[in-house]
């Protein structure tokens, strides 16, 4: 494990470019929406964005076409040296059973 201090945002639109094609071609828009601030994390990078294509890649592959699939980001700054981060991606897919 790698942990590195970046600006969250970036890993995010990352994700969402590497990604952007696979979305257009099932007519599936993608937006980001943020409250926070440009502050910075410290985390593994590289395992942010992996879970974050994977959350993506289900997401437009589930979300019918025409729709929009979100992702809601917010960072709480607790103190100077801890921050709760929060990262949702809201789409209009099938979902899973409750089982």
């Amino acid at each position: 494990v790698q942990y590195n201090s970046f600006q969250l945002s970036k890993i995010i639109e990352k994700a969402c470019n590497m990604l952007r094609e696979r979305a257009m071609n099932g007519n599936v828009h993608i937006e980001i929406h943020s409250d926070s601030d440009q502050s910075r994390v410290v985390a593994d990078r590289v395992r942010i964005l992996q879970v974050l294509i994977s959350l993506l890649s289900n997401a437009i592959k589930f979300s019918p076409p025409g729709s929009t699939v979100k992702i809601v980001y917010n960072i709480e700054q607790v103190n100077d040296d801890v921050s709760y981060v929060t990262i949702e991606v809201i789409d209009k897919g099938i979902g899973m059973t409750p089982e």
